[in-house]
């Protein structure tokens, strides 16, 4: 249907060519999800919901449909994205021209001078700051648009006097839960398109300068690479194992680059973006037998599963260190960490601690049971630092 057409795409226009044509796939989809076009009795309304031989054919119909427009729905969020990437993308390249060559410094403000002379020698390093103070209004001025952009499914939109939103809650009286799943994920998107679209901006992580673009592709490297070892990493293959411990210590050493604090976040957060941390819960998800110790607590059986549970602890520790968003996203899995706390030679309170220190909203959704769990390592095991650190 021309979704990406490369006609529509080289105008600034919503109304590009491929969205007419989504524009009309949608019409004519809605079609066959509207109740009246089923053909049904009145009398027998109600039984169409119920799932018979009969009526699952026309219910894994409507579900197909669902998907399909569900799939019109990201393709326009991208097709708005793109607008406001281009937009951020002409907004950096003329403010680096500008200060590059020297053109309309007369012109710029008090604080724009300032901040081109501050630039000098390390303009590259330092436009990302230019950038959000002369460029910000341009963005967030194209951002305001396409979040009210028209949206894909106009809320006026019916066909034989019933409304999108009718039809959806039609749908979701259906007794075939996948339909009716895909009926309330639908209903939300639609009355929900410009938060849809924000919050997908949100996850949108820009690589301003040629470094960051270099560190992403070496994350990324680090994500297939331990994907790959993961099959693996099950069957303790020992050169996978060190392989796999290997590439979470060069990953880790990546995200505490000797550099500022705005550059070792970035990294953090491009390795976040590259999907490392899902590799490190896999690997941590793998069964970890222990036996009781001579000191009275845990010991691993498995000194090659203990190494990996090592090296993913210890990067954790650092993934986490001082970037909201990565304590965030890694504390969601705390109660798999919680079963490591206590064995020996598995940092994995250090990595705990990390993760809630200095964070009040995590602070504040750590239940009773993770204090206690501490409390309880402190009574059977004694004042240890990794204890009373937490």
């Amino acid at each position: 249907f021309g979704l990406y057409s490369p006609d529509a795409n080289k105008g600034n226009s919503h109304d590009g060519r491929d969205f007419t044509k989504a524009g009309t796939l949608v019409t004519a989809l809605i079609y066959h999800l509207d109740p009246n076009t089923d053909c049904v009795p009145p009398h027998l309304v109600r039984e169409r919901w119920s799932v018979t031989e009969a009526n699952l054919v026309i219910m894994n119909c409507k579900l197909v449909i669902c998907q399909i427009i569900e799939y019109l729905f990201d393709t326009c969020i991208d097709h708005h994205l793109s607008h406001i990437l281009r937009s951020c993308e002409a907004e950096f390249k003329s403010l680096v021209n500008m200060v590059k060559h020297g053109n309309g410094a007369d012109a710029l403000s008090p604080m724009d001078t300032a901040a081109a002379k501050r630039l000098g020698v390390r303009i590259r390093r330092e436009i990302p700051e230019f950038l959000a103070t002369r460029g910000a209004e341009g963005v967030f001025t194209q951002l305001k648009q396409t979040l009210h952009a028209k949206p894909l499914l106009s809320e006026t939109l019916s066909l034989q006097s019933f409304s999108f939103v009718q039809i959806l809650l039609d749908l979701t009286s259906y007794q075939l839960p996948a339909l009716r799943a895909y009926a309330f994920s639908l209903l939300f998107n639609f009355l929900s398109q410009p938060s849809s679209l924000a919050k997908a901006l949100h996850m949108t992580q820009l690589l301003v300068l040629e470094e960051d673009v270099a560190a992403y592709y070496i994350a990324v490297e680090g994500t297939v690479t331990l994907l790959r070892l993961h099959k693996w990493v099950m069957v303790d293959h020992e050169g996978s194992v060190h392989e796999a411990v290997d590439k979470l210590k060069q990953l880790r050493d990546f995200c505490q680059i000797k550099a500022t604090q705005t550059a070792v976040t970035r990294h953090q957060d491009i390795v976040r973006s590259a999907g490392v941390l899902s590799c490190v819960v896999r690997f941590l998800e793998l069964p970890l037998e222990t036996t009781v110790s001579e000191q009275g607590g845990e010991r691993a059986t498995n000194d090659l599963r203990r190494l990996l549970f090592s090296a993913c602890y210890d990067f954790l520790k650092i993934f986490v260190k001082d970037n909201p968003a990565n304590q965030e996203a890694a504390f969601k899995n705390i109660n798999l960490f919680l079963v490591h706390l206590g064995v020996e030679r598995v940092p994995c309170a250090n990595a705990i601690t990390a993760m809630i220190r200095d964070n009040r909203v995590i602070g504040a959704q750590t239940g009773e049971w993770v204090v206690r769990r501490f409390v309880n390592m402190i009574v059977d095991f004694g004042r240890k630092t990794k204890w009373l650190q937490f």
